[in-house]
């Protein structure tokens, strides 16, 4: 678990560091600005698409914050069990099928048409086993091993970069619009990662100090009650 002492300059770092990679994320969310690269068409319309699109953005936020509450307190539970039990391949095997045994029941409740689990295409059933290979069993097992040596809040630190790293994506691949708000976002994230990465090296610099010369103590304590 982390510890937070105020007196020390590394956790002052990292709390302010934490409130402005999260003020960023929000920046490069809520705010466009003008459009600085891949400006976008005005003919093109998604609105539209004969599609229903209903909205509910306050079931969809609320939903959307308890999955985040249920994320970050997976992670603070997944550091515990592996200070006590350190195979992350085996807790990541018993994650995946009780996730598996969740996921097919409520699946068959929502969706009684069987015809919806053929796969119309190959693409369909590569990017079945892509999602699982890559997307869940491997990224979960990184997550477990990045917990195991770091710690639940270095782990939750990169969270916000997935959405820089999204804009990037979608400006490259997708021609999407660069906006200026996610540019001036992005460096607000990444002043804030920079500040809590410096805290925590300084903090596990004080650390290894201290148990440094607490380990030399009963040493040194030995060697004079032999002379």
């Amino acid at each position: 678990m982390e510890e937070v002492n105020f007196r020390r300059f590394s956790t002052i770092a990292k709390s302010l560091g934490t409130i402005i990679s999260i003020s960023g994320a929000f920046i490069v969310t809520f705010y466009n600005g003008p459009a600085i690269l891949n400006t976008p068409l005005s003919s093109v319309s998604f609105t539209k698409l004969n599609v229903p699109l209903p909205e509910n953005w306050v079931l969809g936020g609320f939903l959307f914050a308890c999955s985040s509450l249920a994320v970050a307190a997976w992670c603070i539970l997944q550091a515990d069990i592996l200070k006590m039990y350190p195979a992350e391949m085996v807790v990541v095997a018993f994650y995946c099928l009780f996730v598996t045994i969740q996921s097919s029941v409520v699946t068959l409740i929502a969706e009684r048409d069987v015809t919806a689990w053929k796969f119309e295409t190959k693409i369909g059933l590569i990017a079945v086993f892509y999602s699982a290979i890559l997307n869940i069993a491997y990224r979960l097992y990184v997550t477990a091993w990045c917990i195991w040596k770091k710690g639940p809040f270095f782990v939750s630190l990169f969270k916000p970069l997935t959405i820089v790293v999204a804009v990037i994506i979608g400006v490259i691949f997708m021609k999407e619009a660069l906006y200026l708000g996610s540019v001036l976002g992005a460096l607000v994230l990444i002043v804030g990662f920079y500040a809590v990465v410096w805290g925590k090296s300084k903090e596990g610099k004080i650390n290894n100090e201290t148990e440094s010369s607490n380990y030399q103590a009963p040493l040194l304590q030995e060697h004079i009650e032999d002379v």
